[in-house]
């Protein structure tokens, strides 16, 4: 028995080396510690697994279990799914798709699912942000577009489209290209939209021609 722990061990700890998690382990349950005479558990990691797209493009997508707890910041190279708690930045090479706690900043080049998830940190995506009406965000959050359903205290900076669902809460400002509000929404803070693209001379100062010699009355 003592050698299949063993085994079980060396197992898991070579798929966390291949994955770069070394310092995963379980959330905080509130049982009391082992004896210390009893043979110390295995921690549990990370996992990734190949995923085919519809196009036949084949990816890895990493996981981080629920009841699982990571400190330290995570790198992957591929989409990545949060279902645990981590307390350190996300760095992502594709989407992030997130259920779990975060205390620390994220960053992906794909898109970031938000999905009953409690983020506090900064967010900057290369894509799109979907935000649930299970999710809680305080940060600053920056991305192409942003879909909020959820409450946020923070100010959002996209390059499209903002998008705030009649679920909505929003304590900050919105800077975007175009900004909808939905009915039932509730935002306390500014909207600047399509910043730069209204030019002075639309505004022009009203002339009057009157005769020559006479000053136009005010």
């Amino acid at each position: 028995m003592k050698n299949g722990n063993e085994n079980a061990r060396q197992a898991l700890k070579e798929i966390g080396n291949l994955v770069g998690l070394t310092s995963v382990k379980p959330a905080e349950t509130g049982v009391a510690d082992a004896p210390a005479s009893a043979e110390p558990p295995f921690s549990p990691v990370a996992f990734s697994a190949p995923v085919t797209s519809p196009s036949g493009e084949k990816s890895t997508t990493s996981f981080l279990s629920e009841g699982m707890y990571l400190e330290g910041s995570l790198v992957s190279s591929g989409d990545f799914e949060l279902h645990g708690e981590i307390q350190g930045n996300i760095e992502s090479e594709g989407s992030i798709t997130i259920t779990g706690k975060v205390v620390g900043n994220i960053k992906a080049k794909g898109n970031l699912n938000l999905l009953g998830a409690s983020v506090q940190g900064d967010i900057e995506i290369k894509g799109t942000i979907f935000v649930d009406r299970n999710t809680v965000i305080i940060g600053n959050a920056g991305a192409k577009s942003i879909n909020l359903d959820g409450r946020m205290k923070g100010s959002i900076q996209v390059e499209e489209m903002a998008v705030l669902k009649s679920n909505a809460i929003l304590v900050g400002d919105v800077r975007a290209d175009k900004t909808i509000m939905n009915e039932g929404a509730l935002m306390h803070g500014s909207v600047v939209v399509s910043e730069g693209k209204i030019q002075p001379n639309l505004f022009e100062k009203v002339t009057l021609r009157c005769p020559a010699g006479k000053p136009a009355k005010a």
